[in-house]
């Protein structure tokens, strides 16, 4: 993520911002705290979805319904809503590229349900 600030620097325009796919930030290590203190003022909107680690040390993630893994997604909506955020919150299932996840009319509606409630505790 340090990289992707570094580089949002050198672009002074509020129209140029990032997609925050939550996911791809936790797996790589970084906290929802560190992803706002880099990026936060230039987050256009975010992607949630959520994922645990593969079992018995198989590299790679699996895809889960939301609350069911291990991404932060609340902690990421809630250090968002700290630092002002009033964009867009993305559900993201990707059917087509794991064809072995969820449907995605169970999917999204359960996201929906979850998403619903967070979303009015931390970005009202």
């Amino acid at each position: 993520m340090t990289a992707v600030a570094e580089a949002l620097r050198d672009v002074d325009s509020p129209e140029i911002g990032v997609v925050w796919d939550v996911l791809h930030t936790h797996r790589m290590g970084n906290t929802p705290e560190q992803v706002v203190r880099l990026v936060g003022d230039r987050v256009l909107d975010i992607h949630a979805k959520d994922a645990r680690r593969k079992p018995n040390g198989e590299s790679g993630w699996d895809l889960v319904l939301l609350g069911e893994g291990e991404v932060p997604v609340r902690g990421c909506l809630e250090a968002l809503g700290g630092a002002g955020y009033r964009g867009w919150v993305v559900a993201e299932w990707e059917k087509k590229w794991h064809p072995e996840i969820e449907e995605p009319d169970v999917a999204l509606p359960q996201h929906a349900r979850l998403l619903r409630p967070w979303i009015q505790e931390t970005l009202a």
